[in-house]
């Protein structure tokens, strides 16, 4: 028997579907184990729709729980003084968001490759190249 490689990134891209990655997944893990497999699945999200496309899949798992995200509560409202040039100049916060995606990039193992994938699919309305140069950079600095 022969493994099937997981993909590494699931995204909805022509023939590929983040569905049938998911289907896949639960259907080896679910058929692929003496005695079948338990699944615990986290999200902050839950659509219908999406659970109706992975239904059959789950329903071959031996038990599933489910953790739903819940709205956070709401910032204590006192105020505070912002450090000169914290919040106010958009550049540096434009970079410090960059930054963030790249570390987060570094932590879910993904490489440059990937990170393409990410911005390519992200939006077909919007154009991310400026964001995804920089946050490559600060990736680039990381690896370093």
């Amino acid at each position: 028997m022969t493994a099937v490689e997981k993909p590494e990134l699931a995204v909805n891209r022509g023939e590929q579907t983040v569905a049938g990655a998911l289907n896949g997944f639960i259907s080896h893990a679910a058929t692929g184990f003496v005695g079948g497999a338990c699944l615990d699945i986290a999200t902050a999200h839950f659509n219908g729709g999406g659970y109706s496309l992975l239904a059959d899949s789950l329903d071959r798992a031996t038990g599933v729980r489910l953790l739903l995200g819940a709205e956070p509560t709401p910032p204590e409202s006192r105020r505070r003084a912002l450090r000169s040039g914290s919040a106010t100049d958009e550049g540096a916060k434009q970079d410090l968001i960059c930054a963030l995606d790249a570390c987060v990039a570094h932590l879910y193992g993904l490489d440059e490759d990937d990170l393409a994938v990410v911005y390519d699919t992200f939006s077909e309305t919007v154009d991310y190249s400026a964001c995804h140069a920089a946050v490559l950079s600060h990736f680039r600095r990381l690896a370093a």
